[in-house]
């Protein structure tokens, strides 16, 4: 630039067009410096609402937690599901297994089964029970909100056949609704150990069969049909074929198989067959 162009000023040499740029920066600083103030005080005044609500949550879960609701589903369930647990929705200053147990004992369980369980239903119920303490209804189930925690409950209630969950495919998009369970009310947990010690107990019955089984019906199962009083595979064989080489009597049109030395049937003599199927595995 010409040196004719520059004036020394308070602030140094400048030019005009240097005065206007440094006045723009300084009012610019100056825009910047207040909006990173209001929005720091936006965000300390959204954590201050966000830790009063964790504070009422807390605070109502501790009452629930010694209250004698509590305490009456306790002697009903011998102990807290896991269906009746799961993540706190946003805004919600009521306590998780309150609103929950709610949701079960006075909308879900009453329905008879096959009956549809219908969010919206649902939620309208939470709201009018509870009001804005549930937090902010959303129309889909979106992360953190009501809709969302409902929907994962239904999901973990299905494990218990409280509710079945059903899905259909429709013009490319896949949907899902909820019906009332076969189960009508949740398994103690000493019904639960007395039905797995019933399926242990049949199990090993069935063992012991096998077990019983393996010495006589091996042959039959080799021999093919015809071979024993009763006719017919024996479908039950769950033992290796026996390897004895004592001789077997044969029928006529029988072969010897040359895995196990039992007779192998006719049929299957007839098609070239010099072992049993089993054997040759």
């Amino acid at each position: 630039m010409p040196l004719r162009q520059w004036r020394l000023l308070p602030e140094g040499m400048l030019i005009r067009e240097l005065v206007a740029l440094k006045k723009a920066t300084a009012e610019h600083l100056a825009w910047e410096a207040a909006e990173a103030a209001r929005r720091a005080a936006e965000e300390a005044a959204r954590q201050a609402r966000r830790d009063q609500i964790v504070a009422a949550r807390e605070r109502d879960h501790d009452a629930w937690l010694t209250g004698t609701e509590r305490a009456a589903a306790l002697s009903v369930l011998g102990e807290w599901p896991a269906w009746l647990t799961g993540e706190d929705p946003k805004g919600a200053r009521v306590s998780g297994e309150r609103w929950r147990w709610f949701l079960w004992f006075e909308v879900i369980r009453p329905l008879t089964a096959d009956e549809n369980v219908r969010s919206d239903d649902v939620l309208a119920n939470l709201v009018e029970r509870f009001g804005s303490a549930v937090g902010p209804v959303t129309p889909t189930p979106v992360p953190g909100s009501l809709r969302e925690a409902v929907i994962a409950m239904l999901n973990a209630m299905k494990r218990t056949s409280l509710v079945s969950r059903h899905e259909q495919k429709r013009y490319g998009k896949k949907h899902f609704w909820f019906t009332r369970g076969s189960v009508h009310e949740p398994l103690t947990p000493d019904q639960q150990a007395e039905i797995t010690r019933q399926a242990s107990e049949r199990e090993a019955a069935l063992r012991d069969q096998r077990a019983a089984g393996r010495s006589t019906q091996g042959a039959d199962y080799r021999r093919g049909p015809g071979s024993s009083a009763g006719g017919g595979y024996r479908r039950s064989f769950s033992g290796p074929p026996s390897t004895s080489s004592a001789p077997q009597a044969r029928k006529p049109g029988e072969g010897i198989c040359s895995r196990c030395g039992v007779p192998v049937a006719a049929f299957l003599v007839e098609q070239g067959l010099l072992a049993h199927p089993v054997c040759m595995r």
